[in-house]
């Protein structure tokens, strides 16, 4: 595998600060069993990360009203406003449909 130093001490620094973890608590994970899930990071960083703490990688299926919201495509969110709204208008009186309006705005007003 192909990366430098610098990459490999710091990924041998997290390795050491979980080993110091698992001494601590007395828990350990079973690498049968478990398996990590990495996103955002460049894949050669995770195949150094992933072979330096030795665990399989694990793919996280996370999915809301049937979609994949791991790597959603302008698409993928027009389908889902749909659906959202779809579910909101069946199943929400007018009074409801107010309130959660206004909860939104407030919401991006403070985000």
């Amino acid at each position: 595998m192909d990366y430098n130093s610098h990459d490999a001490h710091q990924f041998q620094s997290l390795n050491h600060v979980l080993i110091n973890l698992k001494m601590l608590s007395r828990l350990k994970s079973d690498q049968d069993k478990s398996c990590m899930f990495i996103y955002g990071v460049e894949s050669r960083n995770k195949e150094l990360f992933l072979d330096v703490l030795d665990y399989k990688e694990g793919k996280l299926l996370v999915k809301y009203l049937g979609l994949s919201l791991l790597k959603l495509t302008s698409l993928d969110c027009i389908i889902l406003v749909d659906r959202i709204v779809a579910k909101l208008t069946s199943s929400l009186s007018y009074a409801r449909r107010i309130q959660l309006i206004k909860f939104i705005l407030f919401s991006i007003q403070v985000y």
